[in-house]
């Protein structure tokens, strides 16, 4: 189960979402469609920041195998923990023992993630580096 997931938004979405107007190229500008005038540059900065927010949201699989979840937590001196854990929560353990798949929005990974003491950004990525093992 490759991750295949990169996400390219055009920042002339995010523009027009963000200004409730179309926006679209003139040159090198980026211009209000209807009136034609210039987006200001901390307008286009602050659409950069969320373009790429919702990109690496966007690029997270939604899932990984049991396998390449064990292999990273290994990878990152977590698995032992993980192991601790699973002895210490019947749910969890059955949670575990019994997926196939290991799914990123799932009960499972929200009580790792509080029992790691882990963001929702590092799970992110978490899942995002397994999915290349």
């Amino acid at each position: 189960m490759e991750n295949k997931n990169t996400v390219s938004i055009p920042l002339v979405d995010i523009l027009s979402e963000m200004l409730n107007e179309r926006v679209v190229m003139s040159g090198d500008d980026y211009v209000v469609f209807s009136t034609l005038k210039k987006i200001e540059k901390s307008k286009i900065d602050e659409a950069l920041i969320i373009k790429a927010e919702k990109e690496r949201v966007l690029s997270v699989p939604t899932q990984i195998t049991k396998r390449q979840a064990a292999l990273y937590l290994e990878s990152i001196s977590l698995y032992d923990d993980l192991l601790v854990l699973l002895e210490s929560n019947r749910l969890t353990k059955i949670e575990w023992d019994c997926a196939a798949n290991i799914f990123r929005s799932s009960p499972l990974i929200n009580s790792l993630g509080q029992a790691f003491n882990l963001t929702p950004i590092q799970i992110d990525n978490m899942f995002v580096k397994a999915s290349t093992l």
